[in-house]
Parts: C-alpha cells; sequence; structure tokens
C-alpha cells in the first residue's frame, strides 16, 4: 500500500513539475472512484485474512471437491462469477480471490 501512494506522489510530480500541469488539471485526472474501491477492497481482504474467512473457504473448496484438487480451478472460477454478477465487479473480484486461489 506504501507503493501505491509512492507511485501517486511521483505522478503527481511528474505532471505539476515535468509536464508543467496545474495542480487542478492533475487532481481533476486521478480516478477516485477506483481509489475508493481499491482501498475497500484491501480493507475487506485484510478483515477476512484476520478472521479466517480464507481458510475456511479453502477447507469448504478442498471439501466441496471432494479431495479432486483438479476441479478446485474450477470452484475458483465458480466464485469468481458469483461474485462479479452479483455486483462486486472484475477487479474488486480479482483481488477478493487472488489469496485464496494462491492457499
Amino acid at each position: 500500500m506504501i507503493l501505491g501512494i509512492a507511485a501517486l506522489f511521483f505522478a503527481l510530480g511528474i505532471g505539476i513539475l515535468r509536464a508543467e500541469l496545474s495542480t487542478g488539471l492533475v487532481l481533476s485526472a486521478f480516478p477516485s472512484s477506483l481509489f475508493i474501491t481499491i482501498f475497500a477492497v484491501t480493507l475487506l481482504i485484510k478483515i477476512a485474512e484476520g478472521n479466517g474467512t480464507f481458510e475456511k473457504l479453502t477447507k469448504l473448496g478442498i471439501r466441496l471437491c471432494q479431495d479432486r484438487l483438479r476441479a478446485l480451478p474450477f470452484f475458483v472460477f465458480f466464485l469468481s462469477a458469483i461474485f462479479s454478477a452479483s455486483g462486486l465487479g472484475n477487479i474488486a473480484t480479482t483481488a477478493l480471490l487472488a489469496p485464496f486461489a494462491g492457499a
């Protein structure tokens, strides 16, 4: 997260100093809705890691696949389809399922 903040300040510096744009113009081009979405999903992931949701979801996925680990990617795909169709969006779904898929 700190790397993202550093990149934000670096981009602002390039826009203001190097491209000689006004501060208002640079900040108006900033995608604030995307920033809020990524920040909220990051917070949600940290909460889910803290209370053990990913571990429970992994155990549930393995149990539903009946110990056939080759079926587990299809389970992850099914979960991502459900999350995306429910309105979560593709970026938030990918960010939410990445730790689960890596476990």
